[in-house]
């Protein structure tokens, strides 16, 4: 098996257009370290190793080493991996729903001058406003377990922040300690739901800005931005269930490790432009391509770069570590002795990416391969990578 690697990359469009970019517009300690390492991952400036067959003198598999940062599309398939894994344990059998939470674009300018500060209120806005809803009475009485993962982006790279909500198909009810299920294909109403995401997201946003944290603001500038922020409609979406832990699984390992853009959505890099994939809602095309000029397309990138050390995959409800033993009841609970189409006996399968398993054996012999260690390289311009391999 040969591992397949896409036609272009990310950090061909860093290598062609950034010299431009850096002179054109300015940029952070942090953007500028990320697109060092996006350029330099898998290439000898990180040095790496060589496989060779003692016996098969042409047997020589180079492997340079991965730049590990979270915004690299070509080290995210590795954590995402790691991270479903060391999660099979935490999640409740039951079916969960797929809930999104949207800011009004109107936001992104104050949003992208205080990334942190905005995007930590996202998460606290959409986790109080799911959490007071549903240990509501009224809807569903308990309180369930959920994970948000933020994303920043839209298909054409420009700013579009919202999070993406798992939430289980019920909860527990504290009191008497029984589970509550919510409707078969009903978690409870969007409209409300948003109302209350608006509500508190501006609550957040006014204590913000009457501690003096986002800065000075002319009062009747502020009056007409919060006043025309009030007027809004807030999108919430919500997705039927899912049947159950394994396609769980599945469809949430493409949410918690995706970054602004694959490696498999550009289709041409020249000297002036990047040309990519965007998926439309016309349902006979379902793509069409964009052309953006390389510095543009280096810009909106960019904008999707989050804070250093920001954690964009947190945990609530049940799923908080405060109710690990609750957790762990309920999953002792929902394991069943019967069959169960949603929920399968045996424990989930896991998956194994090709690129994170090295290969140690020779491929026309069978032998163990020698392992040999690549310094960095001297010069701060090798970009030379390694060549697909067989596996």
């Amino acid at each position: 098996m040969v591992i397949y690697r896409p036609g272009h990359e990310i950090a061909d469009v860093i290598r062609r257009h950034h010299a431009v970019f850096l002179r054109t517009y300015p940029t952070s300690l942090h953007q500028r370290q990320v697109l060092f390492r996006l350029m330099a991952c898998r290439t000898a400036l990180l040095g790496g190793h060589v496989d060779s067959c003692p016996s098969c003198p042409d047997v020589k598999i180079i492997s340079y080493n991965s730049c590990r940062d979270r915004h690299c599309p070509k080290c995210q398939g590795h954590h995402q991996i790691q991270w479903v894994e060391q999660s099979l344990d935490r999640i409740i059998p039951v079916p969960h729903f797929h809930i999104v939470f949207t800011l009004p674009d109107s936001l992104s300018p104050l949003i992208l001058r205080f990334p942190r500060l905005l995007y930590s209120l996202l998460f606290h806005a959409s986790a109080k406003a799911l959490l007071d809803l549903a240990q509501d009475h009224r809807h569903l009485g308990a309180t369930p377990g959920f994970i948000l993962v933020l994303h920043t982006w839209a298909q054409n790279l420009a700013h579009h922040p919202h999070t993406h909500c798992i939430v289980t198909a019920g909860g527990l009810d504290l009191r008497d300690n029984r589970w509550i299920h919510t409707r078969p294909r009903y978690f409870m109403p969007v409209k409300l739901l948003a109302k209350h995401f608006k509500h508190c997201f501006m609550q957040g946003l006014i204590s913000l800005k009457n501690s003096g944290k986002l800065g000075d603001f002319d009062p009747i500038l502020w009056a007409s931005f919060r006043n025309a922020l009030y007027q809004k409609t807030w999108i919430v979406y919500s997705k039927p269930p899912f049947g159950g832990p394994k396609p769980l699984f599945q469809y949430l390992g493409r949410y918690t490790h995706r970054v602004a853009i694959s490696n498999y959505r550009l289709v041409s890099i020249d000297s002036a432009s990047v040309t990519f994939t965007v998926r439309t809602k016309d349902p006979t095309t379902h793509k069409r391509t964009l052309t953006l000029s390389g510095c543009e397309f280096l810009r909106r990138f960019l904008l999707h770069v989050l804070p250093k050390g920001f954690v964009r995959i947190r945990h609530y409800g049940l799923y908080n570590t405060t109710h690990r033993n609750h957790r762990l009841h309920l999953i002792s609970l929902f394991t069943p002795t019967r069959s169960d189409p949603n929920t399968p006996d045996s424990p989930l399968p896991t998956t194994t990416h090709p690129s994170s398993v090295p290969s140690r054996t020779c491929p026309q012999c069978g032998q163990l391969l020698l392992r040999q260690r690549i310094s960095h390289t001297p010069s701060s311009t090798d970009f030379t990578r390694s060549p697909p391999h067989a596996a």
